[in-house]
C-alpha cells in the first residue's frame, strides 16, 4: 500500500492515530421491473481515526503511519493501492487502485 505525501501530511496535521480503511457497501441494479438484478459490492473507504477498537481490523504500518484495515475488505487491497487526498478546502482521504469485492449477485 502506498500513502501519498499529501495524505501523510494531512494525517499528521489532524494528529490522527490511524488511517482507518472501512467497508463501503455499493448496491447496483440493472434491468427493469421483474427482471432487475441486484449486485452488491464492497469497496474500501479511508478516513482518519483516533483510539479505535482494532478487534475487527488488521493493523499495519506504512511509512510510520498506522493503518487499520477492516478484515472484510482486506482482499480488495493490492500492493499498489494508494491513499491520497481529495479536495482543496474540505479535504478527505480517498483510495485508488483497489479491487471491488462482489458479495451478492442475484
Amino acid at each position: 500500500m502506498i500513502i501519498s505525501d499529501k495524505a501523510k501530511k494531512y494525517v499528521k496535521e489532524k494528529s490522527a492515530d490511524y488511517i482507518v480503511i472501512d467497508v463501503k457497501r455499493n448496491e447496483n441494479f440493472s434491468g427493469c421491473g421483474c427482471s432487475s438484478k441486484s449486485v452488491v459490492t464492497y469497496s474500501p473507504k479511508a478516513d482518519i481515526g483516533y483510539e479505535i477498537n482494532t478487534e475487527n481490523y488488521i493493523v499495519t504500518e506504512v511509512d510510520g503511519i498506522k493503518i487499520a484495515l477492516d478484515k472484510d475488505i482486506e482482499s480488495t487491497i493490492k500492493e499498489n493501492t494508494k491513499i491520497d487526498i481529495i479536495g482543496i478546502f474540505n479535504k478527505s482521504l480517498f483510495i485508488e487502485n483497489y479491487i471491488s469485492k462482489v458479495v451478492k449477485d442475484e
